[in-house]
């Protein structure tokens, strides 16, 4: 009976993380030469952590396909606030700190 008990716990743990769809930004070109190469890119819990990073503009099909995909799975969408703009820095996307 404890095993029973135990495997649905697992169970029901396992399913409750897979409720809340992430995207990966190891996905994503990260690459860069100058600004007008990145875009900014919501990734982790697309349903509700917002998280901000940023990539290569040429992956931004891809990932707007990606990010509505998983997004269909929420049960509701918390609006994102980005900190700043996407950059280039050191050949790689960044978002910047927002000016306070």
């Amino acid at each position: 009976m404890k095993r029973c008990a135990l495997a649905l716990v697992g169970f029901l743990v396992s399913a409750s993380s897979a409720c809340s769809p992430s995207l990966d930004i190891n996905d994503y070109d990260r690459t860069c030469v100058v600004d007008d190469d990145c875009i900014t890119a919501v990734i982790d819990d697309v349903c509700n952590d917002c998280a901000v990073a940023a990539i290569n503009v040429t992956d931004s099909d891809e990932y707007r396909s990606d990010l509505e995909a998983a997004q269909r799975t929420c049960i509701a969408v918390s609006d994102c606030v980005f900190n700043g703009p996407a950059s280039c820095q050191a050949g790689l996307c960044v978002v910047e700190p927002a000016a306070s």
